[in-house]
């Protein structure tokens, strides 16, 4: 509790799952508001999970290969600025970046 990494981990992890979770959540709510069919929403669905997939297994690895040269908050600054980004790309062209903002959101989510 005195090391300011785990503070730093900490708070990122109670802000990034918020918004993880919130993009979640809405999936089929935008897809609506979209006017696209309801299978689109699974298929994005799908897609999302394959990229959480990839994004832990990806970011794990990366961690653990390059912890002696950078640091844990510093990967975890480079992973939310890429769910930051996929936000931003789906509030710009939300219709689409709908796809692309569900990879980067579930690759970038809880890794």
């Amino acid at each position: 509790l005195r090391r300011v990494d785990f503070w730093i981990i900490f708070v990122y992890t109670l802000v990034m799952d918020g918004v993880g979770l919130m993009y979640i959540n809405n999936i089929s709510f935008q897809n609506k508001a979209l006017g696209r069919p309801q299978s689109a929403a699974s298929t994005i669905v799908i897609i999302q999970s394959v990229a959480n997939f990839l994004g832990r297994f990806v970011t794990g690895y990366v961690s653990d290969r390059f912890s002696a040269t950078v640091s844990r908050p510093t990967i975890l600054m480079v992973v939310a600025t890429m769910m930051s980004a996929g936000h931003f790309a789906l509030a710009l062209l939300p219709d689409a970046m709908l796809v692309p903002a569900a990879v980067m959101t579930g690759f970038t989510y809880d890794a």
